[in-house]
């Protein structure tokens, strides 16, 4: 065997070793505030976040790097989601970070969204054109955690998430470096456990092989199109700490969000790498 390689994707085998999520078979670089901004010293790296509260709990992770100070979450939370319309961004030395609101409900039909999510808002649909796919300096991660998988069939699942791999294949140029993020256990593991929403207190609650199950779909449904970056291995890993309920900090606070910030340094390395190791050195 020869010397370990740095990670040039986001789907690796691994474990928990402390606070840091190490994959099996190559290495993750720390990144720091500078040394991201010499992954964009030669050309600008632009990462485009498009998902609900799991993927803005990666926006803050990545924010609070960038700048070196802590983000109000809890004012995002209030103001920015579900049929509000807010956006967030931030940026620092050629590094810019982005976030918007989209889920897989977006890729149906309005009506028939609104026929299940009769109380809750229904988001504006975010058509995959508004991605910056041409921009070979961006990095878009894109993903809808609980929505489609709380409230509709795995088949409704699946069809949607076909009619958006179609949709993607059909955007043309695509230069930008795509990543799927592939279902977090965000929910619960305890198969006794209904998937059920109320409509005054939505749980963000499933059976953990469900959503293990949904995870699996959507990494098949989007293969070929779009690479994997998974929160699947670093959340079922922390299984003793994703249950019983959902934290947008992902999970638990005495952590500080161990898994989230996990997933954003597996997006930085899977951007930041390809730029900053010689191509003999990646894995």
């Amino acid at each position: 065997m020869g010397p370990p390689r740095a990670c040039s994707g986001g789907a690796h085998s691994g474990r928990w070793l402390g606070q840091d999520w190490a994959p099996f078979t190559c290495y993750l670089n720390r990144y720091t505030r500078s040394s991201l901004r010499r992954c964009a010293a030669e050309r600008p790296l632009r990462i485009g976040l498009y998902g609900d509260s799991i993927m803005r709990g990666i926006y803050f992770d990545l924010a609070e790097l960038l700048t070196g100070t802590k983000q109000d979450r809890g004012w995002a939370k209030r103001h920015a989601g579900a049929g509000k319309g807010k956006r967030l961004s931030v940026s620092n030395g050629g590094v810019s970070v982005s976030w918007a609101w989209w889920t897989l409900n977006d890729t149906v039909p309005q009506a028939a969204a609104a026929a299940t999510d009769s109380v809750r808002k229904v988001p504006q649909p975010l058509s995959p054109s508004n991605w910056s796919l041409s921009d070979r300096d961006s990095v878009v991660l894109f993903g809808s955690a609980a929505h489609d998988m709380r409230y509709r069939t795995l088949r409704s699942y699946e069809q949607a998430l076909r009619r958006l791999a179609a949709a993607l294949r059909a955007a043309q140029p695509v230069r930008a470096r795509l990543f799927w993020l592939l279902g977090a256990a965000n929910h619960i593991y305890d198969d006794s456990f209904d998937c059920a929403g109320g409509e005054t207190n939505p749980m963000h609650r499933m059976s953990f092989h469900r959503a293990m199950l949904f995870s699996a779909v959507g990494a098949e449904a989007l293969r070929g199109v779009a690479a994997p970056l998974d929160m699947w291995g670093p959340t079922s890993n922390q299984a003793a700490h994703a249950s019983k309920i959902h934290y947008d900090a992902l999970y638990v606070p005495q952590d500080d969000g161990v898994v989230s910030r996990g997933v954003a340094n597996l997006l930085i390395n899977a951007g930041c790498n390809p730029r900053t190791v010689p191509a003999r050195e990646l894995q």
